[in-house]
């Protein structure tokens, strides 16, 4: 018979276990699950820090590992020649602006020239709402580089329209404001992170290119092989610049709209991220190459399999 006024000491009569001692099981047990919570999380202190060294090593050894440019022979001289023909043209013809484009930007750069009388900023600082500015920075120069890695799979067609449509919109921007006489404004809002953000582009269209060698230049290799091996160094790549691309997003939602900041200090900036990119880069370098073509990510997870991971069903089926 159940006890309701005994403090709740029994539960129903004949030798019910006491709440005290269903108490101290509950404590046991939830000892034990911090100590299982405690395994869990230094057995994945391996495979942690193995994808640490990924990004610290095999990912720059996918750049600097290959010849000077190689990554971007196609895609820098496309956007070069693409970025210095367009502000040409529209720095001596200032009529062409509307045709290479959107209406957005040729208002946004006539409301420049008052901007840079009052001494105002290239944009408005959103101040608080900066971090929305980062992410929505962010997801849309991980599109545009996710689309140009994935025209590798038209032969790199696709990512050489991609890059030059791409180079044409920046060169015609700065030549728009070089006519107006007001490229400083224009320079002290890209400074900080432009190096990055360029330098990343250029990386997913080499990245993209990789590809396009597997399908049309294989070599002695079949052409599934010839992809398979030139998508994981691809990869990497890809790697590398969606990771230059988040720091460059923040540089641009956070330091780039600061209109206090005086020019040489965002230059400043801009030197710091080369500099950085640069050890970066040398860091992979300097990483000793795979022992094979298996990632070190995949032998540590082979190796070191998590404790929270379901093990062989040992139980005999009952009768």
């Amino acid at each position: 018979m159940t006890d309701l006024g005994g403090g709740g000491r029994t539960l129903a009569a004949g030798g019910t276990p006491a709440a005290g001692e269903f108490t101290r099981a509950a404590g046991r047990g939830r000892h034990a699950m911090g100590h299982g919570t405690l395994a869990a999380v230094a057995a994945s202190l391996p495979r942690v820090a193995a994808r640490l060294r990924w990004v610290a090593a095999r990912m720059p050894s996918a750049v600097s590992r290959l010849p000077p440019l190689a990554t971007s022979r196609l895609s820098s001289p496309a956007r070069l020649l693409s970025i210095i023909s367009s502000r040409v043209a529209v720095a001596r013809h200032p009529t062409l602006a509307p045709k290479l484009m959107p209406r957005g930007m040729i208002d946004r750069a006539n409301d420049g020239v008052r901007r840079a009388r009052n001494g105002e900023g290239y944009i408005d600082d959103p101040e608080l709402f900066r971090p929305v500015m980062a992410s929505g920075i962010i997801a849309n120069n991980v599109q545009v580089t996710f689309a140009t890695f994935a025209g590798g799979i038209t032969a790199g067609l696709l990512s050489i329209l991609l890059l030059v449509m791409n180079g044409v919109s920046i060169g015609s921007v700065v030549g728009l404001y070089v006519s107006k006489g007001i490229a400083q404004l224009l320079v002290a809002f890209v400074a900080p992170h432009g190096v990055l953000e360029l330098f990343a582009i250029c990386v997913a269209g080499g990245a993209a290119f990789i590809v396009a060698a597997g399908m049309l230049l294989p070599g002695d290799r079949s052409r599934r092989r010839a992809l398979v091996e030139n998508g994981r160094r691809a990869i990497r790549l890809i790697g590398v610049s969606t990771l230059l691309l988040l720091v460059a997003g923040t540089l641009e939602g956070f330091i780039s709209p600061i209109a206090w900041w005086p020019i040489e200090g965002k230059l400043a900036v801009s030197g710091t991220t080369l500099v950085l990119l640069v050890t970066y880069l040398r860091g992979g370098r300097t990483a000793a190459p795979p022992r094979d073509e298996a990632s070190e990510i995949e032998r540590v997870t082979d190796a070191t399999p998590s404790p929270l991971a379901l093990g062989p069903v040992t139980a005999r089926r009952a009768p």
